[in-house]
């Protein structure tokens, strides 16, 4: 530096610095951005995966009118857990009332487990304990997915 001020050098040179320092940032933020939304759909599917298990948890283990498992040949309504085996649901609505689009799909397998070794499938409806496996996704491709186990219980 001189008596008069900065040199055209340093002053180069700090425009230089702060440049690189923006750009450096700029970059940071981008990469922040891209990586937020390919999590998006894992965190929506996650979401919509959190409400299936509420679902399942609002329904009876077990209908005591008609004590068959899965869906009932008269009946279309889902009235307890065995009802959700195999059905899939495209556009699913979540328990607020909100209408998923088209292109995400929610399924349900539900089966009879053996209590005293879980991962062994017993024929349907003849053990106390049930396996149900909820699956989401979104364009075809699964994203996440639960499983629990219930008691058979009335």
């Amino acid at each position: 530096m001189t008596a008069h001020g900065f040199t055209y050098l340093e002053v180069l040179l700090a425009v230089v610095v702060l440049a690189a320092g923006t750009t450096a940032a700029s970059q940071a933020l981008l990469s922040l951005r891209d990586q937020d939304e390919r999590m998006q759909p894992q965190r929506l599917a996650e979401q919509l995966l959190e409400d299936g298990v509420a679902f399942v948890r609002t329904l009876p283990r077990v209908d005591v009118e008609t004590p068959v498992f899965g869906a009932e040949a008269d009946d279309r309504a889902i009235d307890d857990v065995d009802d959700l085996d195999r059905t899939t649901q495209f556009g699913p609505t979540d328990l607020g009332g909100t209408a998923w689009p088209a292109n995400w799909h929610r399924s349900w397998k539900v089966r009879s487990v053996e209590p005293a070794t879980p991962n062994t499938s017993a024929s349907p409806g003849s053990t106390g304990l049930l396996e149900v496996r909820i699956t989401v996704g979104c364009d075809g491709a699964d994203l996440a997915s639960v499983s629990l186990l219930l008691a058979r219980t009335p």
